[in-house]
């Protein structure tokens, strides 16, 4: 294993935050702009890695010519920690948080990484905390209904449309629980979208089931959103192939019912078990011991700051049978990341970006197109266009 990192006690003088690095509007690359930068596409939290293959790709450079040079990650204009393993450049990714997207976007630039802090912690003596509370969510944007929307705080994005007594009465959605503890129960929340409304007919029903366990009934009116907690008795849900199915019910004298599925999500007990080489999870300053781990060759970092992970120090490794475990005692309550080296989550996406002067003040344009990279052929027609009419055109991808 060829890792090159640095850290705080290896050398000083730190790069810092964004800030001391000039920031410029980052584009997709095309053939006449060489890429200043990776824009690596990410969605889940956890560590990521970005290959040397893909980069020198991006760059158009050779895989040797990036193991010898530097590169740092940035997210939201801040320099995030990042660590190099055989060429590859190794980062703890997050999620964007927002109702539209989870989909985050992170930037790998040649230059000086950022320093990564080191935070010791303990092995432990006492048994570990079993379990620890996850989630999985699933949702469908299938619609979007922003004329039933009434509360701007709402999400217009909706699922499945339920109407009674037709084909679409019922919808079942599978759903896997990874690391789910054997024979535990749980809670599902459900929320649903009135689609029709006129008074005193149309009243909507929706029954819930999971594996074919009825977990709730529930009764609605007009536009109204309706958001419910169903308890799932232990041992209803297994680990993979739950199906979680709603079918409208409407009272009796309804000739005709409409609502949306939104989302629904589990919370259900998981083990502290990696699964496909990692695992991401909260702790309290408890014992711990991460199992099913392929091989002692690990990270454990402190990610409860989304911009400044920490890399841990102090905690043990050992075998459990034919894999292995981590065992530690966090020193604070957090976000933490376990992660096998070679078994880092791959990126969605890793796209070559070139840089423009959009962002300089002196710019002045009267038409701008901006236009998702893959419809850029035709949108440089509507600003050949624009042009062609006397007006300073530009576009942004």
């Amino acid at each position: 294993m060829n890792m090159k990192m640095i850290t705080k006690k290896q050398k000083t003088g730190s790069v810092g935050r964004l800030a001391a690095v000039a920031v410029s509007l980052l584009l997709c690359a095309s053939a006449a702009s060489a890429a200043v930068a990776a824009k690596v596409v990410v969605d889940k939290p956890g560590f990521y890695r970005v290959s040397k293959t893909d980069l020198a790709a991006v760059f158009g450079i050779s895989e040797t010519q990036v193991a010898v040079t530097d590169y740092y990650c940035e997210n939201m204009g801040e320099i995030v920690p990042s660590l190099r393993e055989n060429g590859d450049v190794l980062f703890v990714g997050h999620p964007y948080q927002s109702r539209y997207s989870d989909v985050n976007i992170y930037w790998i630039r040649p230059g000086m990484p950022s320093l990564i802090e080191e935070e010791s912690v303990t092995v432990p003596t006492a048994p570990p905390v079993p379990n620890f509370k996850d989630r999985q969510r699933v949702e469908e944007n299938l619609a979007i209904r922003s004329d039933i929307v009434s509360d701007i705080g709402e999400d217009p994005w909706l699922g499945h449309l339920f109407i009674s007594y037709l084909s679409s009465q019922t919808y079942t959605l599978p759903m896997n629980l990874p690391g789910l503890a054997p024979g535990s129960g749980g809670k599902l929340v459900v929320r649903l979208k009135g689609a029709t409304d006129t008074t005193g007919q149309y009243y909507h029903g929706a029954r819930i089931e999971v594996n074919g366990t009825v977990v709730g009934s529930h009764y609605f009116n007009g536009f109204e959103s309706l958001v419910v907690t169903c308890a799932v008795p232990p041992g209803v849900w297994n680990e993979t192939g739950n199906q979680v199915k709603i079918t409208s019910t409407p009272q009796i004298g309804t000739y005709f019912d409409s609502f949306y599925l939104d989302f629904f999500e589990a919370e259900y007990d998981r083990q502290h078990r990696a699964i496909g080489g990692g695992l991401v999870f909260p702790a309290p300053s408890l014992p711990h011991h991460i199992t099913g781990l392929a091989t002692s060759a690990v990270e454990v970092w402190d990610i409860t700051d989304r911009f400044n992970s920490k890399r841990l120090t102090g905690y043990a490794v050992e075998p459990d049978g034919m894999n292995w475990k981590v065992r530690f005692v966090p020193s604070q309550p957090g976000l933490y990341a376990v992660t096998e080296i070679g078994g880092e989550r791959d990126p969605v996406a890793v796209l070559p970006a070139s840089e423009t002067t959009l962002r300089d003040v002196t710019n002045e344009v009267d038409y701008l197109v901006i236009s998702a990279c893959a419809l850029s052929t035709n949108a440089m027609e509507l600003v050949s266009y624009r042009s062609s009419k006397g007006l300073d055109s530009m576009l942004a991808t």
